[in-house]
């Protein structure tokens, strides 16, 4: 499956921010179909509402890290590219429940999670 990238982010990313390719994570999305579009393909519904407002995402395919940066040989590092997300309306408030429905034995007491889709700015004004 191919997946856009969007041009003026990626613009940014390498020029006002210097970061490599490697580095860029979707972080936000506007809605399923951007999540589709960007980021991967939606696997589950994780919460209840119409439409979906907690999904379980299988990410694409990251490009290969680029082992010469320091920040890949840090544990955390993982993060960035796991295979499988959970994104939530920017307004749900039940995030926490729906990431341990997706992954039940992970410990996530002392995690910040965060991955959006701001539905409110473009369907529900």
């Amino acid at each position: 499956m191919a997946f856009m990238t969007d041009p003026v982010a990626r613009d940014m990313a390498f020029r006002k921010w210097g970061l490599p390719e490697c580095l860029h994570v979707p972080i936000a999305a506007i809605d399923e179909n951007a999540i589709r579009t960007y980021v991967g393909d939606i696997l589950e519904e994780l919460g209840r509402g119409s439409p979906p407002r907690a999904l379980l995402v299988r990410a694409k395919e990251p490009p290969p890290p680029d082992r010469s940066l320091p920040i890949w040989h840090l544990e955390g590092s993982k993060t960035f590219h796991e295979p499988l997300q959970v994104w939530v309306d920017v307004a749900y408030t039940r995030y926490r429940p729906a990431y341990r429905k997706a992954f039940p034995t992970e410990d996530i007491a002392d995690r910040i999670l965060s991955h959006t889709m701001n539905r409110r700015t473009a369907a529900l004004k």
